[in-house]
């Protein structure tokens, strides 16, 4: 069998720990995988509103499960020293209604903040809605924050946002990061509904080995502040020393998978800073300060109307490395029509992107580009289909979703979902563009062929591809991209 499933693999060994790893099932089938919590547990103790729930989190001496009943109009802080002694679940009590509501709270205002240092703490089931930030500071406002440390210190791990509808906030629906101190560790938001949130639906910052799965993300983009950025999953590397960070940070291993994105910028159109789907950045003074890496991007998300970019990619002074962009629908984005797209890819000097790929997505009405690349180096974008059969234009031959120059685009899908390079006019057994006479491949990978120098005659590719060595070695082709099993 032919093709690029070399990166698919590493999403599912990724996939596999973090189940191992936050308690998280994860059922693989079809082109999607869905990740399911467990049940909710017994609870330790029920707090009926208007009781406090921070009086219940500070008296905690070991596990703990607290209940809600009620609606609050509370903020709730938690601190290393609530943790230090079993986790806290906080979530709906059984056959009753549980909100946090932050309507009329004077001040800057979170529904939950962690602390630095916090470990093992779960939020489920819940309603947070109207946390603003009052204060016109920005940063705050935010159904659960974790933003620190600002000094040396540990940050937050072993996180569980699960099953909770979040709305109508100044800022973020889920804010985790610090700007270059510590690494979160271990953030797992899924199946979480999130909308109408001045800036960012979940945020993670200077955050590894993290899930963001089967959360559905619309109409972001309402900011108390009079601005937005109006981004639906954000991931962020991120050091400036002029903001107290020292060091290098290198956040890495995060998987997004199986959620919804539509509709984002309701504030303006375009939005002040944004109107992302997903955005990957790393920002920072030089590469070597801040870097982002491995960071997978589908099975199953669908990245819907949102008037920029479906996916953004851009390394502003630090360094992006290792993002696939996999088995997932980018349609209709780029709805204002000012260079917007499926996928961007992108530079701000002194950063550097490398290792950028997108296959086996559907892309397809976006305007103004399917896929665009302004980055240094190419931009791997084969086997997707764009909309026509004949492929994306107008750099490619076809009628289908434009492309920018610097990105590869050949052997794409002739129909979605089918076999990548089958019934391309010219193609060899289908997979016209995988073979190029005389170039050399990238650097050897697992499963990757490692030199150009041998036909395929000389190469063993596995059983099924006997016609195709054949045909290859008579019209003097040599490989150039993996051919797997």
């Amino acid at each position: 069998m032919v093709g690029f499933f070399a990166k698919s693999s590493r999403f599912l060994l990724a996939i596999g720990l973090l189940s191992v790893v936050v308690g998280v099932s994860v059922a693989i089938g079809g082109d999607a995988s869905a990740a399911t919590v467990p049940a909710a547990g017994p609870c330790t103790t029920t707090v009926v509103a208007p009781a406090s729930i921070q009086a219940e989190v500070d008296s905690n001496s070991g596990a703990e499960t607290i209940c809600l009943n009620g609606t609050f109009n509370q903020n709730v802080t938690i601190g290393p020293e609530d943790t230090a002694d079993g986790a806290i679940v906080i979530q709906e009590a059984p056959a009753a209604t549980a909100i946090m509501d932050g309507t009329g709270l004077p001040g800057y205002n979170d529904a939950f903040t962690l602390n630095p240092g916090v470990s093992n703490v779960t939020i489920r089931d819940l309603e947070i809605r109207n946390y603003v930030d009052s204060g016109a500071s920005g940063g705050t406002g935010n159904a659960i924050s974790a933003w620190g440390p600002y000094g040396a210190g540990p940050a937050t791990s072993n996180v569980n946002v699960w099953n909770n509808n979040m709305h109508d906030f100044g800022w973020n629906a889920v804010l985790v990061g610090n700007s270059g101190r510590a690494l979160h560790d271990n953030w797992s938001v899924i199946g979480n509904t999130i909308s109408g949130n001045g800036w960012v639906g979940v945020e993670l910052t200077n955050t590894s080995n993290s899930l963001i799965s089967d959360n559905t993300i619309a109409n972001n983009g309402v900011s108390d502040l009079g601005v937005c950025w109006a981004i639906g999953i954000m991931l962020q590397g991120r050091n400036y020393a002029s903001e107290g960070g020292a060091g290098s940070v290198n956040a890495t291993n995060i998987t997004v998978t199986n959620n919804t994105i539509t509709n984002l910028g309701t504030c303006a159109r375009p939005a002040t800073y944004g109107e992302y789907g997903i955005y990957v950045t790393s920002q920072g003074d030089s590469p070597a300060a801040a870097a982002l890496s491995n960071v997978t991007i589908g099975a199953g998300n669908r990245i819907e109307n949102n008037s920029r970019y479906g996916v953004s990619v851009n390394a502003a002074g630090g360094s992006v490395t290792g993002v696939d962009i996999a088995t997932s629908d980018l349609l209709n984005n780029g709805t204002v029509a000012d260079g917007g797209a499926a996928i961007r890819v992108s530079e701000t000097a002194p950063g550097v992107t490398s290792a950028i790929t997108a296959h086996f997505n559907n892309i397809t009405g976006n305007a103004d580009y399917g896929a665009r690349n302004t980055a240094a180096i190419a931009f791997d974008a084969t086997c997707n289909w764009w909309g026509a059969s004949n492929g994306p234009g107008p750099v490619g031959p076809g009628s289908g979703d434009t492309v920018t120059a610097n990105v590869t685009y050949d052997p794409w899908l002739p129909s979605s979902g089918a076999a990548c390079g089958a019934g391309q006019p010219g193609s060899v057994g289908g997979i016209a563009g995988l073979l190029d006479s005389g170039v050399a491949p990238a650097p050897a990978d697992s499963g990757e062929l490692a030199s150009s120098s041998k036909p395929f005659s000389t190469v063993a590719l596995g059983s099924g591809v006997a016609a195709l060595i054949a045909a290859a070695s008579a019209a003097g082709w040599y490989a150039r991209r993996r051919l797997l099993n």
